[in-house]
């Protein structure tokens, strides 16, 4: 859906408004009118849109004598905030966990950031937004991904453990607003080499033939 809305201008012509009629451009080049006898100064259209097409709107007024010349027109997008992504995977990437989703459905608007949420050892989420996680690194929205190193994860307020499966979710960001945050998702464990063995003695005793 698609609203607009305006005034009046400062002559009615000596005879008083009648309605209005709202003219609008497809994305085409070419105007057409979308309704006739509008009564109000407000106007939401339910025609199908095509997202990410720039439509642009014109509005006439009508008294006894005829239609009034255009009014200036206004252009806007068919857009939206995106769609919910889906679960993100984790994994382990060396001393990194990797975090990746799929692009979501961005309802006509470029996605301009996501907000990666990851799951602490109190089972409450945390934004991470930091390094590669961030729209501030042009590979973090190109490649639906982001590295998270292991020692952030350890530490507050995640404080995960060796053993630790690692969720995370992700929020995409339109100028239009944010998405649904997606559902976890995991796939990592947060896992190392074990300690060097302790406690190291000799327990045979030597014997020697009688």
């Amino acid at each position: 859906m698609i609203g607009i809305q305006w005034s009046d201008g400062p002559e009615t012509g000596g005879s008083p408004v009648i309605d209005y009629r709202v003219w609008y451009d497809q994305g085409v080049g070419s105007m057409t009118v979308l309704e006739f006898h509008v009564a109000e100064k407000v106007y939401e259209t339910l025609i199908p849109l095509t997202p990410g097409v720039v439509y642009t709107f014109k509005v006439q007024a009508r008294n006894d004598f005829g239609f009034s010349d255009f009014s200036e027109d206004v252009q806007i997008k068919a857009a939206q905030r995106p769609d919910v992504a889906g679960a993100p995977a984790t994994s382990v990437q060396g001393d990194d966990v990797l975090i990746d989703w799929n692009e979501p459905d961005d309802k006509g608007s470029d996605i301009l950031d996501y907000r990666i949420s990851i799951m602490g050892a109190d089972g409450d989420s945390y934004l991470y937004q930091q390094d590669k996680c961030h729209s501030s690194d042009p590979n973090f929205i190109t490649t639906s991904s982001c590295t998270v190193p292991i020692y952030i994860l350890r530490d507050y307020p995640f404080y995960l453990d060796w053993g630790d499966s690692i969720y995370a979710s992700v929020v995409s960001v339109n100028m239009y607003g944010d998405g649904d945050s997606s559902e976890f998702g995991n796939g990592a464990i947060i896992t190392t080499w074990p300690d060097a063995p302790v406690n190291l003695e000799d327990v045979v005793e030597m014997r020697t033939e009688s």
